[in-house]
């Protein structure tokens, strides 16, 4: 792996987290400190590439590792931890709204990369919409469903956030 930036790496090590949140979906202390941990390094590699040049190997690496720590991580952990608490037809509904979720997540960062003005961010971050994900599955379990697709619905909103 010659040739990778200092920055790169803390998007590899994002990506790592959260895949290994994937892995280990079922213990939810865990996967949530795992997502954590890919918070953490995605906010290194933002901090490192602002202080270098970012490239756009970076733009593109950056948003593949953010889709799987903040758009399919999150989505599955809750799913595996507090889908299985719900009747049946609500376990289909939550598959459903995870499937939204993960969209929503794709398309944020589809459209973020396309996004000539960086100043904001248009619609709820991938980070902040996981986050706040496991802890609304954790605080009211039995509207997962709801949390996901709140939270889908978030990182889609026309709203602008101004970036710190």
């Amino acid at each position: 792996m010659r040739g990778i930036a200092k920055k790169d790496w803390f998007t590899l090590a994002n990506a790592a987290a959260g895949f290994t949140a994937l892995l280990f979906a079922r213990d939810y202390p865990l996967a949530c400190a795992l997502l954590l941990a890919a918070v953490f390094f995605d906010w290194l590699d933002g901090r490192v590439a602002r202080k270098t040049r970012p490239d756009e190997f970076g733009k593109q690496l950056d948003s593949l590792a953010d889709a799987v720590s903040f758009g399919a991580a999150p989505a599955f952990v809750v799913l595996q931890n507090y889908g299985g608490f719900l009747a049946i037809e609500m376990q289909l509904l939550a598959v459903a709204a995870a499937l939204f979720y993960l969209s929503a997540a794709l398309v944020r960062l589809a459209r973020f990369n396309l996004q000539a003005e960086k100043a904001f961010y248009k619609g709820l971050p991938t980070p902040a919409a996981a986050l706040l994900l496991l802890l609304l599955s954790f605080l009211v379990p039995s509207m997962t469903a709801v949390w996901l697709a709140v939270c889908g619905a978030l990182m889609l909103g026309d709203f602008k956030i101004n970036k710190p």
